[in-house]
């Protein structure tokens, strides 16, 4: 079996419940010890602490492909940090299935050992699944959701940087004010910083400086206010961030 979604995890099998078992195996078959309802309950305690959401690469809709990897490694870990000991738990739980059909079988209650047989194919069933889970459906998808918003980044980076390098010289020769800001340099200056976080050739090479502007916010960078100090302020990080503007332009990907 391959290419079980990982989202299939979510629903622990009936057939692996105590609940169901005590229902099934009837009232005379209570007085043989076969030590499974113990082992069905540590199966499904070790089911619930499982998030199955957390076995998906793309979980926190990652916008670049280095988020997905990383998307990719977490679910791989987790897999192997709370999947594992539930799968080898089902092995342990197969077993025990098989040795109380046996003994159930020995002393003629047919009906609780087809029900212990039972258990031990869902066991073996769901073993089988929880080894299969497939990360690559989740993967590919915003793989390609990835593709498409670089796509768009790539073609607008261009046309931001003009209109960056355009409106902060209009900045440069104006007043500095906050207002002046806000029409002038805020939402060129995030478009041009939304497409060089996005582009890993441009995010290699200028992100670890560029985002020292934080998305051009004031607040954030604390040049809220009209006093003279704080539009001196302003002028310098402008100024800065058209030397790295011009230097992105220039940037041959």
């Amino acid at each position: 079996m391959a290419g079980i979604d990982p989202m299939a995890l979510m629903n622990y099998p009936v057939a692996l419940t105590d609940k169901d078992w005590q229902t099934k195996k009837g009232i005379l078959a209570k007085a043989v010890k076969t030590g499974l309802q113990a082992e069905l309950k540590k199966g499904e305690d070790l089911h619930k602490k499982i998030e199955t959401t957390a076995l998906l690469p793309a979980r926190f809709s990652p916008r670049t492909m280095a988020d997905l990897d990383l998307g990719l490694k977490q679910a791989k870990d987790y897999y192997k940090a709370n999947v594992e000991p539930l799968r080898t738990q089902l092995r342990v739980i197969e077993a025990a299935a098989a040795k109380a059909a046996a003994a159930l079988a020995k002393v003629k209650l047919s009906d609780a050992s087809k029900a212990a047989t039972a258990i031990e194919k869902a066991a073996d069933l769901f073993a089988v699944s929880c080894k299969s889970i497939d990360y690559e459906p989740d993967y590919k998808a915003a793989m390609e959701r990835i593709a498409k918003v670089n796509m768009l980044a790539a073609k607008m980076l261009k046309d931001s940087i003009k209109k960056f390098q355009a409106s902060s010289k209009a900045f440069v020769g104006g007043d500095h004010t906050q207002d002046s800001w806000d029409t002038l340099v805020k939402q060129n200056g995030r478009s041009v910083s939304n497409s060089v976080k996005q582009l890993a050739n441009y995010n290699a090479a200028f992100w670890g400086k560029f985002k020292m502007f934080q998305g051009f916010d004031q607040a954030t960078m604390k040049l809220m206010g009209d006093d003279e100090t704080t539009k001196k302020k302003r002028l310098v990080v402008v100024k800065e961030a058209m030397k790295q503007v011009d230097a992105i332009d220039a940037f041959e990907a």
